[in-house]
């Protein structure tokens, strides 16, 4: 694959040889490896309860109305633990899929990572990582997947799908700081339209 993207780049002179060789590398590169995504989130709360907030299954499947992704299994309500699963239906791309993850791994108001168990992705993880800073919390989402079907899939993913997810989980962090803004100087936490289970004593 890197030969024929050198030989492709000399052969219609868009560069030299040196500069194809340097180009196609990189490109190949690219291409082979996995996508990965990382987003900071600064939100003025607590770092306990942006981390329960982050892991309330109400609040992502609320997050994700457009797409209308339902829990339809596993953990379907509340706050999700280490170790156990959700099942997931939403609709991407014109077709409703379905994706299974598991908390692999969970250090409380630390971070957390969640990993595909089915799905339309070869594979998938994600981490999300929570560190105190002041009165506020920055967030961290390390999320890497890979996508199905060898080159047409890597390339699709670079082309597309990357900037996909990432508009996602964006969308899902927005709803989480909107709904912890600050009011009067004060962390204040307004009352959401949906059912949030967490306990009483984090809400301000």
């Amino acid at each position: 694959m890197k030969l024929l993207l050198r030989r492709t780049l000399v052969r219609f002179e868009f560069y030299s040889a040196a500069h194809a060789e340097t180009i196609a590398a990189a490109a190949f590169q690219l291409l082979i490896s996995m996508p990965f995504i990382k987003i900071e989130t600064f939100i003025h709360a607590k770092t306990q309860l942006v981390f329960d907030l982050s892991r309330s299954i109400d609040l992502h499947q609320t997050s994700m109305n457009h797409t209308n992704e339902k829990a339809i299994a596993g953990i379907t309500t509340g706050l999700i633990n280490e170790g156990e699963t959700v099942t997931w239906t939403a609709k991407h791309f014109f077709k409703t899929r379905r994706l299974k993850v598991q908390i692999t791994q969970m250090k409380p108001y630390e971070f957390f990572e969640d990993e595909m168990l089915e799905g339309d992705f070869k594979s998938m993880k994600h981490k999300h990582i929570f560190r105190p800073e002041g009165s506020s919390t920055k967030m961290i989402d390390e999320f890497s997947f890979e996508a199905p079907y060898g080159f047409i899939g890597k390339f699709f993913s670079y082309i597309f799908l990357t900037a996909y997810m990432k508009a996602l989980l964006m969308q899902r962090n927005r709803v989480i700081k909107n709904l912890l803004k600050p009011k009067s100087g004060k962390q204040f936490y307004h009352k959401p339209t949906y059912k949030i289970h967490l306990p009483q004593t984090l809400i301000c």
